[in-house]
């Protein structure tokens, strides 16, 4: 072959497959013959890159071997610790074997892929093992888990997958003559199995009908997440050409694929929304057997997808009838279908830029269940904007004339009489608001002045009774008004809210709705503000919260009617109507509205920058509860901006958008400025409010979790005494109770004194149950401090039923920092029951979560990786365990203050793994001695966990210093300590072996 078209053929192999056609056109416009050449060797490129359209798909990016005629061979042999037992199928990048576990009960069947690994280029290894780990951690009823993995003897790296005896999803569906809805319920499993995967930060980038398979019961399972890469985590050190190849099926890729764009979320959205396609149509919007790979790859870039009902009946189409029987159909009542609902939905999932599709999975899972259930869908008024932002991005010029000629239009019509009475009603209402502004300012100023010392022979009433002053005049003086005396209570009623009065504060709130309800109707201005000013006093309350849901429903509905100018009430509704939704759970439709109303306030400028930073103060604390904790600081410090700049000093408003910075600031790890703000806050509340506001309260409560974070534990129980003493003078069955409760459940775990910590833990979970439900986050939260409890008091087995009892329960409610936070907590159970590889697991896939939610470097990650550590060591993988631990020593230092017990739980494992190594060091010594006295100081009553720390440092001493068995004093020291470990009712089971072995050794 000449130099030339191996130049040409890197050349070739450097251009995105999307324009690589054009390219090799331009490049060889006057040799046909050198063109030929050029794309058969790409054509025979592309064969050696394939993948198995097998559901197990491609496993390893860039693996590259042939499969050869020897595959039935290895039948009957051993991979790893599988028996081959059957072939099922060969593609170009493996083979997949039937295969059985027989050294474990029951036996276990597999399906095995082996990827045969001859021409492996120099890191694919180290990109398999990370794809592997991606897999592993991936744990949901709709995707199919990776088991096992690793290499034969002979470096070949295999994989071990759940065995589905199903059939793919499009055989499946037509044979049994399936129906829309029930194919839509099918594609929804699917959606919930891909969300779930975005949420711990993976993408599958290449979802179609091949890697769906349908068991026995129905249940659909997605394959071949083998190419899933992290979020952001593509490979630095890749060549372009292997960066842009493209593992995938070309008539199944998104645009951005094509392009070699960044593939993102809405990639899978997109391939999703081409399954709905192909479910419900029978065909693909793309392609045909006529089409060439350069058509196909245009249509996909330039063409939007034709119309499910024009696709059905296009030429070459299988019979449009038929396709309606296998939906249980009509050809006519199968159109009517595709022209609905569904073409908007799947035309949104389908548009050609990212961010015009669904902005997550769940958006469009929503969606389809709107349709399911006959409600309006999101897409169908999308699709309008959708169409108008084409046209006006088209049409340009058009537009703009055409807007100048509307705006000419409209000053015309500003003398019509139409025109001129709409004005004049506008006119009557303003001056009807400013009769009743003037008239409440009026009567607040009157009860000012009563108050002054020669109308109360000097006796100054304080804020309540002034207020209280003002409830009896505007309930005896303004029967005759009842428009004014609406007015006049609701005002009433907000300052009481301000005061910290809540229930006085609703029930004048109801007295003045109910007052302007009669008198003006629900739909009133004025009625809804008070609906509004209702709602705000229940979620302040933090009370029920299904009677004001459809207060705010309401107000939002009309809102939304009116012209913009009279949106007034829009924005706040929204942010306590998306705020209510967060409390009980419902976070996808909390971020839904919070984003409108961020959208509108940003909208109205420097009028709307109070509610624009009331929505992002909202916002955040969403994505604080889902797991995008780093996510929430921008929006807090804008809003902290905002308020900075449009709000006094101390106005109770702006304090509380610091307070929110500061334990947004503390959930990722940034403990020295969120300390230093919430000190602030809490003084700041003090100074304003008092000690016996809830703010103040509350202040104290929020400064605590921060101390308790840094381990400050002296200060911490000083303060959330405090609180607690507090809040049961405000309201024994109030959050403040219940949140110092929970707080100080944990300063007692972490003193060793779980039983103690048990009624503290019992009555914070009580509360928060009955106020918001068992499966809120509070609720959630605080169920995981007893089952802390149950661990620490060595109830391992009512510890690992209500484990996994609450992950059951969680995974569906898609509140990732509870489901990780579990996950690392069974490990911890199931570690301390002796099941370290299980152990292992769940810690990896918590380290997955905190690390996709908080960084490789936070305080969550630095936990999951010390647990992770231990779970190794205890495995026999020495060599993984001291890699994990050196990880974690390494940067626990830079999220952790000097001298924190996990600062040194990281060092003491990397010197445990050195004495069970022979080679216990001073510096060992001096870690494990560390670790002895934290525990002596912090955790007094964990009897259990300091003998087994001054076990390891003694065994160290002695190892380190060369003593020899001989050395009375020293023996008599080790089998006293190893004594105190085995009588201890609670402690780890490292000790345990460890004493037990040194006492058989004496």
């Amino acid at each position: 072959m000449s130099r030339d078209i191996v130049s040409l053929l890197r050349e070739a192999l450097d251009q995105p497959e999307g324009i690589r056609e054009a390219w090799i056109d331009t490049t060889c416009r006057d040799a046909p013959r050198l063109a030929a050449e050029l794309r058969e060797l790409l054509r025979r490129d592309a064969q050696d890159k394939g993948i198995l359209d097998r559901p197990l798909g491609t496993l390893a990016k860039g693996l590259q071997f042939q499969i050869d005629d020897r595959a039935q061979e290895l039948i009957g042999r051993h991979v790893g610790p599988y028996r081959i037992t059957a072939l099922l199928g060969t593609g170009g990048m493996g083979v997949v074997y039937l295969a059985q576990r027989t050294d474990v009960s029951p036996e276990q069947t597999v399906a095995l892929k082996l990827v045969r690994s001859e021409k492996l280029r120099g890191d694919a290894q180290a990109r398999f093992a990370r794809e592997r780990r991606i897999l592993a951690r991936l744990s949901h009823p709709h995707i199919a888990h990776l088991i096992d993995g690793g290499f034969d003897e002979h470096g070949h790296p295999w994989l071990a997958m759940e065995y589905v005896d199903g059939e793919l999803l499009m055989h499946w569906c037509n044979a049994r003559k399936l129906g829309v809805p029930e194919r839509l319920r099918l594609l929804l499993d699917l959606c919930e199995a891909v969300e779930y995967a975005h949420r711990h930060s993976v993408i599958h980038r290449d979802i179609k009908p091949s890697n769906v398979l349908v068991d026995r019961d129905g249940t659909a399972k997605l394959f071949d997440f083998g190419i899933a890469k992290l979020l952001d985590e593509d490979d630095p050190d890749a060549p372009a050409t292997e960066t842009r190849a493209r593992l995938l099926t070309p008539v199944y890729a998104a645009p951005e694929q094509i392009r070699g764009d960044k593939v993102t979320t809405a990639t899978d959205v997109h391939a999703l929304g081409l399954l709905l396609y192909e479910l419900l149509c029978g065909r693909r919007p793309y392609g045909g057997d006529d089409v060439s790979q350069f058509d196909l790859l245009r249509e996909i870039l330039e063409r939007d997808a034709p119309a499910m009902s024009a696709r059905l009946a296009a030429p070459g189409s299988p019979a449009a009838r038929d396709v309606a029987a296998e939906r249980g159909l009509g050809e006519p009542a199968l159109q009517r279908v595709l022209r609905g609902d569904l073409h908007h939905i799947v035309a949104k999932a389908l548009r050609k830029e990212p961010e015009a599709r669904y902005r997550t999975v769940a958006e469009f899972g929503d969606d389809l269940r709107r349709h399911l259930e006959d409600r309006p869908v999101l897409a169908v008024e999308g699709a309008r904007i959708y169409r108008v932002r084409k046209f006006v991005a088209q049409h340009r010029l058009a537009v703009g004339f055409a807007a100048l000629a509307l705006l000419c239009l409209l000053t015309a019509l500003v003398g019509m009489g139409w025109l001129g009475h709409r004005l004049r009603q506008q006119a009557a209402r303003a001056d009807e608001q400013s009769r009743l502004a003037v008239a409440t300012r009026d009567f607040l100023l009157d009860l000012f002045k009563s108050a002054s010392p020669e109308r109360t022979l000097g006796t100054i009433p304080d804020a309540v009774q002034l207020v209280d002053i003002g409830m009896q005049r505007a309930e005896s003086q303004l029967k005759a008004q009842p428009d004014l005396q609406a007015q006049v209570l609701g005002t009433l009623g907000n300052i009481y809210l301000n005061l910290g009065k809540y229930d006085t504060a609703l029930a004048t709130l109801d007295k003045a709705r109910g007052i302007a309800a009669t008198t003006l109707g629900d739909t009133a201005a004025a009625t809804m503000q008070l609906d509004l000013d209702t709602a705000n006093a229940i979620y302040a309350k933090q009370a029920n919260s299904d009677r004001v849901r459809p207060l705010l429903d309401r107000v939002i509905t009309v809102q939304r009617q009116l012209p913009t100018a009279q949106r007034t009430l829009l924005v706040p509704a929204l942010i306590v109507r998306g705020s209510l939704e967060r409390q009980i759970g419902g976070y996808d439709r909390a971020e839904a509205l919070l984003r409108e109303a961020i959208d509108l306030a940003r909208a109205e400028g420097e009028t709307g920058q109070r509610q624009l930073a009331d929505a992002l103060s909202a916002l955040s604390l969403v994505f604080a509860q889902t797991g995008k904790g780093a996510d929430a600081i921008p929006l807090l410090r804008e809003g902290m901006a905002i308020a900075s700049r449009i709000l006094p000093v101390e106005d109770p408003a702006r304090i509380n958008y610091q307070s929110q910075l500061g334990a947004g600031l503390s959930a990722v790890g940034q403990f020295a400025e969120a300390e230093a703000l919430l000190r602030g806050v809490a003084e700041s509340h003090k100074r304003v409010l008092g000690e016996q506001h809830p703010e103040y309260i509350e202040s104290l409560i929020t400064l605590s979790k921060v101390l308790l974070a840094e381990r400050k534990l002296d200060e911490l129980e000083a303060l959330v005494g405090k609180a607690l003493e507090l809040g049961l003078r405000y309201d024994e069955k109030s959050d403040l109770v219940a949140n110092s409760s929970q707080i100080l459940a944990v300063r007692k775990i972490l003193q060793g004194d779980a039983a103690a910590a048990a009624p503290y833990a019992q009555r914070a979970h009580a509360i928060f149950a009955a106020r918001y439900g068992k499966d809120s986050y509070l609720a959630l939260d605080a169920e995981t401090t007893l089952i802390d409890v149950q661990l620490r008091t060595g109830e391992y087995a009512q510890a690992e039923a209500a484990a996994r009892s609450f992950l059951a329960r969680v995974e569906p409610l898609k509140i990732a920092p509870m489901l990780t936070g579990m996950q690392y907590k069974l490990g911890q159970i199931l570690r301390m029951r002796g099941q370290p590889a299980e152990a292992r697991r769940y810690q990896e896939q918590a380290l997955m979560g905190w690390t996709a939610s908080f960084g490789e470097r936070s305080p969550t990650s630095l936990l999951a990786r010390i647990e992770l550590a231990k779970a190794e060591r205890d495995a026999g993988d020495r060599v993984r365990a001291r890699e994990v631990a050196h990880t974690a020593a390494g940067f626990a230092p830079a999220v952790m203050p000097a001298g924190d017990g996990r600062v040194l739980q990281a060092r003491a494992v990397i010197a445990q793994l050195d004495y069970l190594e022979g080679r216990c060091a001073d510096s060992a010594l001096a870690d494990l001695e560390a670790l002895r006295k934290q525990l002596e100081r912090d955790a007094p009553k964990a009897g259990g966990e300091i003998a087994g720390a001054a076990l390891m440092a003694s065994l160290c001493r002695q190892q380190s210093q060369g003593r020899t068995r001989t050395d009375a004093e020293s023996d008599v020291a080790i089998r006293t300590r190893a004594q105190q470990v085995l009588r201890a009712a609670v402690v780890d089971p490292f000790y345990r072996t460890i004493a037990k072995q040194e006492l058989r050794k004496q």
